[in-house]
Order: structure tokens, then sequence, then C-alpha cells
């Protein structure tokens, strides 16, 4: 069974600004084209960063576009009780804590550059292209 991947707004951002470690660009696209599943707070983040709107290289229609081909998953009960009890256990931020039960209740990998807030999640499985 292939794996498959709840991706981070850093990542996604990243990507758009071929950012990726050139070592890791292959097994990317292969993520992006494969398993592009991000959270609603993601996709939230992405499209409210301040250099999407003041930025040349990338319209933020193209970026909506983009993002159009992801799938989205939204804040759900199941998602919610699993953030908080990942705030309490944890004392993960909000929205850090989101796409964490996010990834778990899905059974998804998160694919994120922010090891520092997600590598303590014990059942979480990550991966860093970093």
């Amino acid at each position: 069974m292939e794996k498959k991947y709840l991706l981070d707004s850093n990542i996604v951002i990243d990507y758009l600004y071929d950012q990726i470690p050139s070592y890791r660009i292959e097994e990317m696209e292969n993520i992006f084209q494969n398993s592009f599943q991000m959270s609603i707070v993601s996709e939230i983040e992405i499209l409210g960063w301040k250099k999407i709107l003041t930025d040349r290289k990338i319209s933020i229609e193209e970026v909506e576009e983009i993002l159009g081909t992801a799938k989205i998953f939204e804040v759900n009960q199941k998602i919610k009780q699993k953030a908080i009890e990942l705030k309490q256990i944890y004392q993960t931020p909000t929205v850090d804590a989101i796409i964490a039960a996010t990834a778990i209740i899905y059974e998804l990998t998160l694919v994120s550059k922010n090891m520092k807030d997600f590598i303590r999640i014990e059942e979480l499985s990550f991966f860093s292209p970093y």
C-alpha cells in the first residue's frame, strides 16, 4: 500500500518557491502528484501569507489554481477532539495541533519542516525533506 501524505503549509510554500532541497525534488514532486492533501488551516496559512500578495514570482491566482488540485480536510469533531488532546499532552500550538490531528485521524504521514512541534508526537507519522 502506497503511503499517503498531509502537506504542511511550509512545504507547499517551499515547493512553490523552488526551495525544496535538490536531492528531494523528485520525491516531493511524486507526493504532490499522487497525494496532495492539506488541512484547511494550511490552506488559510498559504493564502494569508503576506508575501503571496506582494510577490511577482507567482500570482495569487496561480497559487489558488495549484491549491485547487489538493484534497482539503476540514476540521470535524474527531479532528477537534484529537487536537485538544495534543494541546493538552504536548502543548502543541493550536494550528499545529489541528494539522497533526488531521494526519493522525486520517492515517497520513505529515510532511513539514517544522520538526520542533511535531517530532514529539509519538502517534504521528512524520517526514521532513530537509
